[in-house]
């Protein structure tokens, strides 16, 4: 069987995103490591709001999406966040209406710019995109080996 063009550039295409994804992962895992040792402080949430998106298929995604601040020796840092996952508008609703006024983040002290919220997550849902891009680059690769 032979392997086409399109096949190799499509699992060339899986195989960047799963690194790419990977990558993200491994950047949060190690921001959640650093900032173990960081000051807390409390954050303000200025904004909260359902986000959609339409895709081109005719269907709409829902996020939560929080806008929040805070103060470290008097500059103040403001962030937009949008929850990664899978959400219905009511699952995104409900995150949005559970989302209290405040925040805990952790802030570098060498870099107050440099945070992390409890908003900063590692996602279960892209762990399992990761493992199903690898999977089916590798599968659209398989007849190469035969």
């Amino acid at each position: 069987m032979k392997v086409s063009i399109i096949s190799i550039l499509i699992s060339i295409g899986f195989f960047g995103f799963s690194i790419y994804k990977i990558w993200k992962l491994v950047e949060v895992s190690r921001r959640k490591s650093a900032s173990s040792m960081w000051p807390v402080i409390a954050g303000q949430v200025v904004a909260k709001k359902v986000a959609e998106s339409r895709s081109t298929r005719g269907g709409t995604s829902y996020f939560p999406e929080f806008t929040y601040k805070y103060s470290v020796m008097g500059m103040e840092f403001q962030k937009e966040t949008r929850l990664s996952g899978m959400y219905s508008r009511k699952s995104a609703e409900d995150a949005v209406y559970n989302m209290g006024n405040s925040i805990e983040l952790r802030y570098n002290p060498q870099d107050p710019k440099e945070h992390i919220s409890v908003l900063d997550k590692i996602n279960a849902w892209d762990i399992v995109l990761i493992v199903v891009c690898l999977a089916l680059g590798s599968f659209l690769l398989v007849p190469l080996f035969l």
